[in-house]
């Protein structure tokens, strides 16, 4: 967890589990539940499938959407994560969320103008390549 498309929300640890026996299956729209059977079944067999964790559609769902489905569903679960909010990955190894680049090449920008102020000429520079990238990637999105 957590995942990138699915607000996630535990019920067993998934350690509990005999490998191979889980699946998922869609219990409302953009509601799933992982489920399989559990490694203490006293005849080794797993015994009857169980709930392992249920799993919202982000698309369907907010995260509070989610917290409510499952409290007005009188589901407990152990622990709860939103789904992860999507990155873009810009020059220089840079992360914002999509259409935040510009961000972070002002960010740059700016930055390079408090170097040069400084008279940190060689940061200055480095800071105006970097702007020079992002904005050179913007450009083309």
């Amino acid at each position: 967890m957590p995942y990138p498309n699915e607000h996630s929300a535990r019920i067993k640890n998934p350690d509990l589990f005999l490998a191979g026996t889980t699946k998922r299956k869609e219990i409302a729209p953009g509601v799933t539940i992982i489920m399989g059977k559990l490694k203490a079944d006293p005849k080794g067999k797993g015994g009857p499938m169980v709930t392992g964790s249920y799993r919202f559609d982000k698309s369907k769902f907010t995260a509070d959407q989610a917290r409510k489905w499952l409290k007005d569903h009188d589901v407990k679960p152990t622990e709860f994560e939103p789904a992860e909010k999507a990155k873009e990955t810009f020059a220089y190894g840079y992360e914002a969320e999509p259409g935040k680049g510009r961000g972070v090449a002002f960010s740059l920008a700016k930055d390079a103008l408090k170097a040069l102020r400084a008279k940190d000429y060689a940061e200055a520079e480095s800071l105006l390549a970097r702007f020079v990238g992002e904005a050179a990637g913007d450009e083309e999105s």
